[in-house]
């Protein structure tokens, strides 16, 4: 008998998709989805604002060229109402949300509780969500189905620590119907967020939130070696988001920025798959995995540019996360007519290298398999999408009968037409089939090219020095 003697590399190869497949997650996280609960009912939230006031948008040119709006903030009173019951009654502070959205007819808010002070209340129990004082309130104007982050936060919550929780509502502002949106914890550091340790002022163990976003001068923006070196869009700096502004200071600052830099240094090295001193060393490398896999396979074009997050306790590593805002997932960017049968994460900041890491690109496709079994099957997605619409029930109606001339058909507001304009739903029924449909298309493109991933850490593709 011959016996042929296998090379070194393939050897090490081996052994990486070994212990790549060996150190994935088998089981999924328990997740609350408001839909599949048993007493679900589509709650009405309540805002009062002092004096019928609304919050005021200002504009201002950027030193970069960009605008940027933001919006006052306006005392009020909210009410949570189910089934003609009320079951919260709060004071807050509401404020318009968003980037290009400030733009839509169809606003988004942001709503602080507050004490009778007038200081913020993280007690606060809302719909159901675990308390805290700070909730986004997303009004699904782009995504004419209404369904892409309800779908996407509630499939990434049952494998992604930290994923925010979401909840349908009706709001009303001052009496007047605004239609259905999606309340959504905000990213911030608390136990039922983000649970990584406080921030301590002289602590040397650095605990922090980030998140690469659309430049902001008003924002406290890192001044990592990926920025300067001109890894992220033009448009697109980190910032810190916790600690914030009141508590951060110049020194944890600059120790968080040398924190992401010693990273970037490493992962940009000629050495970055060293299993000592490579990326390995400063990152949680099944985060980033999985952080890839959902916004692959809801072709989330904005993912590692922009609305992304990175988290690191005192005692860890830096995590991918959480993730957040899909409005333009799953064939829904306004600009871009993205094929369904295409890559959107292997160019993008930070994982264009780590995918030249083989055995990153190993776990990426192993995770990937063993998640489209469950939640990713193509049954599993669809009877989601069935069973929340039939959650939603006369709320779309509703919905549609104050903004649909707006959201369909010929008459849809500039801001929100997709480009080109055969891609814009006449309907709501055509909003979900279409949504449906790009879901099918895209499980089956990953499917048969999911392998071909390893084309980007071959030999050819891993060249000295290439970004």
């Amino acid at each position: 008998m011959k016996y042929k003697l296998i090379s070194a590399a393939t050897l090490l190869l081996l052994l990486c998709f070994a212990f790549a497949v060996s150190s994935l997650g088998e089981e999924l996280l328990k997740r609350s989805i408001q839909h599949d609960e048993e007493s679900a009912v589509m709650p009405g939230v309540y805002i009062e604002t002092e004096n019928s006031s609304l919050p005021v948008i200002t504009t201002t040119f950027q030193s970069d060229g960009l605008m940027q709006q933001n919006s006052s903030s306006v005392n009020a009173v909210i009410s949570v109402r189910e089934n003609g019951e009320e079951v919260l009654c709060h004071t807050a502070q509401v404020s318009y949300r968003g980037h290009s959205s400030m733009e839509f007819d169809k606003k988004q808010y942001k709503i602080c509780f507050t004490d009778e002070n007038g200081t913020e209340d993280k007690t606060v129990p809302f719909l159901g969500m675990e308390k805290f004082d700070e909730w986004a309130l997303n009004g699904s104007y782009l995504d004419r189905s209404l369904m892409r982050n309800y779908l996407c936060y509630n499939i990434a919550g049952q494998f992604i620590p930290y994923t925010p929780d979401a909840r349908y509502c009706e709001v009303y502002l001052n009496g007047e119907y605004q239609g259905l949106y999606l309340a959504v914890e905000t990213v911030a550091r608390s136990s039922g967020r983000v649970d990584i340790s406080a921030y301590k002022n002289g602590n040397n163990a650095l605990s922090y939130i980030v998140c690469a976003d659309w430049n902001d001068e008003g924002k406290s923006a890192v001044e990592n070696i990926a920025k300067s070196a001109m890894i992220y869009p033009e448009q697109s700096s980190l910032y810190v988001v916790y600690p914030g502004k009141e508590k951060l200071t110049d020194t944890y600052k600059s120790a968080i920025a040398n924190n992401i830099s010693e990273f970037e240094k490493a992962l940009y090295s000629q050495g970055f798959a060293d299993l000592s001193n490579g990326y390995r060393k400063y990152i949680d490398v099944d985060s980033f995995v999985d952080y890839f896999i959902l916004n692959e396979f809801f072709q989330n074009a904005d993912a590692g540019d922009y609305s992304t997050y990175f988290y690191k306790d005192a005692k860890g590593k830096l995590c991918a996360g959480p993730v957040w805002d899909f409005n333009s997932a799953l064939g829904c960017d306004v600009d871009t007519d993205l094929p369904y049968n295409s890559f959107v994460m292997t160019n993008k900041p930070y994982f264009k290298m780590l995918m030249k890491d083989s055995a990153f690109v190993e776990k990426v496709i192993a995770r990937y398999k063993q998640l489209r079994k469950t939640v990713f099957s193509e049954e599993y997605l669809l009877d989601f999408i069935s069973d929340t619409e039939a959650f939603l029930g006369e709320a779309i109606m509703r919905n549609n009968s104050l903004w649909g001339s707006r959201m369909y058909g010929e008459e849809i507001q500039k801001e929100i037409k997709l480009i080109p304009s055969s891609r814009n739903p006449d309907n709501y029924d055509d909003a979900v089939r279409a949504l449906c449909d790009f879901i099918k298309r895209r499980g089956e493109f990953l499917d048969e090219y999911i392998d071909t991933l390893r084309q980007y850490s071959h030999e050819s593709a891993v060249k000295k020095y290439n970004r």
